[in-house]
């Protein structure tokens, strides 16, 4: 919905409709870089985002070390206050015209669809200041390493997640002992075993700040993990990765964004995310394969 009355500076305004979905991570990347897209599209200059419905979720504060998004509020009643909002804003999105129910899913296809169209590259962006910290804790590992973000999805009790295989992956870290410029920085708070994170390749950090996890996967030379939350911010940026998803979750959502793909339409040849089953020897042939491609040695 585009309007004529406009806020100052231009601002677009992202409805999230607390009574159809409730957020979790992937979920608020994937909204928020979408509104990154829109804000390109209509020239505006902040984003604002209204949870209708209920309070601000906790998991919403990563909205506010994103670049270009001025503020969080929340309403009641989306009904009466959506035409205030429709005089006040550039734009408002997802559409209005069905109010308690908006027209959008947790998927990817509509920046896909916008990304055809525009050729605009959904980028979930940082602010500048938590890139910075972020950069500070990768300074740390040493200037010469390549390092690589981790996400260990570790959600037990749910059947077909993608939880990582951890006996496989500390195979892996391991086998990456051979390369001594190689340092691995895990993400998340996601339970991790102490033979995987003391192995002396491997550095954990225990900041407490989500945002900053998620600048790490940003500013790190390369991203590999489980399909998860976290691992949106990297499929939203230019950072090298390969990620895994069990083949058995959401078989056909996955079938309906990637096809027969390995690889988002927007995705750089150096980005993967793969329905394969876990092991050591897929882990390390997948990720040399992307590192191989890359100039950073």
């Amino acid at each position: 919905m585009r309007n004529q009355k406009t806020s100052t500076p231009p601002t677009i305004l992202g409805l999230w409709n607390l009574e159809k979905y409730q957020p979790t991570l992937g979920a608020v990347i994937i909204f928020a870089t979408e509104l990154q897209m829109l804000r390109q599209i209509y020239k505006a200059e902040k984003i604002e985002v209204c949870f209708a419905g209920g309070p601000i979720p906790t998991i919403a504060n990563v909205i506010n070390y994103l670049d270009g998004f001025q503020s969080c509020f929340n309403c009641t009643n989306l009904e009466k206050q959506g035409e205030s909002y429709a005089e006040k804003y550039l734009y408002v999105w997802p559409e209005m015209a069905e109010k308690k129910s908006a027209p959008w899913e947790v998927k990817t296809l509509s920046m896909q669809k916008i990304f055809r169209k525009t050729g605009i590259v959904p980028r979930f962006t940082l602010n500048t200041d938590m890139l910075i910290s972020a950069k500070k804790i990768i300074r740390k590992l040493g200037t010469q390493k390549f390092s690589v973000a981790v996400h260990l999805k570790n959600a037990p009790g749910k059947k077909n997640e993608s939880n990582a295989d951890l006996p496989h992956w500390e195979v892996f870290f391991t086998e990456c002992r051979k390369d001594p410029n190689i340092a691995f920085v895990i993400v998340g708070n996601d339970p991790t075993p102490k033979s995987i994170k003391n192995l002396p390749n491997v550095f954990t950090t225990f900041e407490s700040n989500l945002a900053l996890h998620l600048g790490i996967i940003q500013i790190a030379d390369m991203f590999i993990g489980m399909a998860s939350g976290p691992a949106n911010a990297a499929i939203f940026s230019s950072v090298p990765y390969v990620i895994f998803k069990n083949p058995k979750q959401h078989p056909n959502e996955m079938k309906s964004e990637l096809g027969d793909s390995d690889a988002f339409p927007f995705a750089l040849p150096t980005q993967k995310i793969l329905r394969k089953k876990q092991s050591s020897r897929v882990f390390l042939e997948e990720f040399f394969n992307i590192k191989k491609q890359l100039t950073i040695v």
